[in-house]
């Protein structure tokens, strides 16, 4: 969703770059839902993972600061900024290993539900005659991961449509697109991250919550910002150049590398214990924002 937001394109070689939808995002997983699994279930997080988490997602808020401040950035930077994902992801998978081992329609013709319609049937009847009420399968866990995935796809499917809702509020309301992004499509966006997390602390797995809270606006801040400015190059064959919606653009971004930069400094000294007090002092850091970016947009703080 966030990929489809990253860019507008205003001519044939300049953009504007709407910030606010990952990083309006972002300081809200961060602090909001990162506050409600701690206030969910008090743990103990992996050192190890979470400043690892923390560290990439500081290096791609100060990249982004960067690019923004200079209001620009080149074909090189950009394949860069998409490198650090990448890097992030091997990261991620060489330390599991280490730790493990010591579209409505198709082709515009045939409808996409008869398909499935079709395809469940077919295989619902062999289900039906390979099994009996006796004992489970043999691929009865398969089960359990197409459970997974068409949750996973239903959840997506309802967030669009609330983001789209959302979007159109704004629109009425006469909202800037800065407020708009780390308020309504900040919370639209967010909010499926926020029920899964809180969900899954409360069967017991907070650490993986708590690593779901980093690992999605990572991927969603260098992918989609990095993607969209490669494809405006690929289309203007030029460079992107960035435009700042004023004041509350930098108020964001420094909300969200403070809240970053308290967490990292914080959460060691707590010996990696998130309790409900951590929980309590993230969601007061996300109203204290909120009320500071607010008063801005309505000209209540000038600098």
């Amino acid at each position: 969703m966030y990929e489809e937001q990253q860019l507008e394109t205003c001519s044939s070689s300049f953009c504007s770059l709407r910030l606010p939808p990952p990083t309006g995002a972002g300081i809200f997983v961060t602090t909001v839902v990162a506050g409600s699994v701690a206030l969910v279930k008090p743990f103990v997080v992996a050192s190890r993972p979470f400043l690892r988490d923390v560290s990439f997602y500081m290096v791609a808020v100060f990249w982004t600061f960067l690019m923004l401040f200079r209001r620009t950035t080149s074909l090189g930077e950009t394949l860069g900024y998409l490198s650090l994902y990448v890097v992030y992801v091997v990261i991620v998978i060489v330390s599991s290993f280490i730790y493990q081992h010591g579209d409505y329609k198709i082709q515009g013709e045939f409808p996409l539900w008869l398909l499935i319609l079709l395809l469940g049937l077919f295989l619902s009847a062999i289900v039906f005659c390979s099994t009996s009420n006796d004992c489970p399968p043999k691929y009865h866990p398969v089960f359990a991961v197409l459970g997974f995935m068409a949750s996973a796809v239903l959840i997506s499917a309802a967030a669009s449509e609330v983001v789209s809702v959302l979007h159109m509020l704004g629109v009425v309301l006469s909202l800037s697109n800065t407020v708009l992004g780390l308020t309504l499509l900040a919370w639209g966006n967010s909010i499926g991250d926020c029920f899964s997390d809180i969900t899954v602390a409360k069967q017991g797995y907070p650490q993986m919550a708590i690593s779901a809270c980093f690992g999605g606006i990572i991927f969603n801040m260098l992918f989609g910002v990095g993607l969209g400015c490669l494809v405006q190059m690929i289309k203007t064959q030029s460079d992107v150049q960035f435009e700042a919606e004023g004041l509350l653009t930098w108020i964001l971004t420094g909300a969200l590398g403070l809240s970053l930069a308290l967490s990292f400094i914080t959460i060691p000294l707590s010996r990696f214990h998130l309790d409900r007090g951590y929980g309590i002092f993230l969601l007061v850091f996300y109203a204290a924002f909120l009320l500071v970016a607010l008063l801005t947009e309505f000209g209540k703080i000038h600098i």
